[in-house]
């Protein structure tokens, strides 16, 4: 009798499993090839990290299936803590790469669920042709860092939910002379930040740009303007409207701390931004920050001849110091210092 009961009550729990697996499985068959390759770098890390903080044994998804039925159940709960944390955080982001691996345990877990879980990973595997192309912005998609060691380990797949065919990865391009990383939005804040040296902003406990700083229209359409030509400069011309709206919060979370000046609300407001499209400031500052963002890619064009651009060129070929420093001078400095009266 009770036997029989308990196989019911696991019948139904499989069940369940195999409803949610197929429900992650519908999903990833809309996710587009380029952007699978941001989810196995997500979860690449994810792996990594459950591996190394005791939550998950390297052994569990190496094994056999069914061979550690039991753990597979308890670190599936685990993770299942881990994506409600995030989420309390608002993280959103960081659910899917979490699911990879839950769903693979559970998968793991019941011979039922391995052939489900083979499809899973079929779906995932288109990403492995646009995983060095994704390293470049999936520490802003996911909130994470990242190095080239990612790229290895996001080809890691459970050997016993391996498919039927797995696309070639395409062969490391060239490092040679390969420059750091740009990183749009610590640049933007040290750019800020230097606008405001020596005043009494950076005194003290303050904390170092006035409030109100980043919703001020010129410096909003600053960062706009930087972040959208540096999105095109690291391969977002082909990224969808919501790939682009994504990278573009992830720029704003981190400028604006807290979201002390609200950079993030107002961003999201569809009413308030077609207002600032018509802003001149806004208009001003987003074309001063499309120069920065140019100088910092190489990519300014050589006929440039607005006088602001040929001022910071002078400067920075005078001084010896950077173009994209030459033009934060000559653009947010001076703007910062009739706004804010500064010494």
């Amino acid at each position: 009798m009770f036997g029989w009961i308990k196989k019911k009550v696991t019948q139904a729990s499989v069940n369940q499993m195999e409803s949610d697996l197929n429900g992650f499985l519908r999903m990833l068959r809309g996710v587009p090839d380029d952007s699978m390759g941001s989810l196995l770098l997500g979860a690449a890390y994810v792996r990594q990290t459950l591996e190394s903080n005791g939550t998950m044994p390297p052994y569990l998804l190496r094994s056999p299936a069914v061979m550690y039925i039991n753990d597979c159940h308890n670190v599936t709960m685990d993770i299942g803590k881990e994506i409600s944390k995030h989420q309390r955080n608002n993280n959103q982001s960081m659910g899917g790469p979490h699911m990879v691996w839950g769903h693979s345990l559970r998968a793991l877990a019941h011979l039922e669920l391995v052939p489900l879980g083979k499809e899973m990973w079929q779906e995932l595997v288109r990403g492995f042709p646009f995983l060095e192309d994704k390293l470049e912005t999936v520490d802003f998609t996911y909130g994470i860092s990242t190095d080239e060691t990612l790229i290895e380990e996001a080809t890691f797949i459970p050997p016993a939910l391996e498919p039927k065919s797995i696309p070639n990865i395409p062969k490391k391009k060239a490092t040679k002379n390969k420059e750091k990383k740009i990183d749009i939005a610590e640049i933007l804040e040290s750019s800020f930040k230097a606008a405001f040296e020596g005043s009494e902003y950076q005194k003290g406990k303050r904390i170092g740009l006035p409030l109100g700083f980043y919703t001020d229209p010129y410096i909003f359409g600053f960062v706009v303007g930087s972040e959208t030509v540096h999105m095109d400069a690291i391969g977002g011309k082909n990224w969808s409207t919501t790939e682009k709206g994504e990278y573009a919060l992830k720029v704003h979370t981190y400028l604006d701390k807290n979201e002390r000046d609200g950079l993030k609300r107002l961003f999201l407001n569809k009413e308030n931004m077609l207002a600032m499209a018509k802003n001149d400031d806004f208009i001003n500052g987003r074309l001063h920050g499309n120069m920065f963002s140019a100088s910092l890619h190489k990519t300014i064009r050589a006929d440039v001849m607005d006088p602001v651009y040929l001022s910071a060129k002078n400067k920075s070929e005078n001084d010896g110091i950077p173009l994209h420093e030459a033009i934060a001078e000559a653009t947010v400095s001076v703007y910062a210092k009739n706004k804010w009266d500064l010494i």
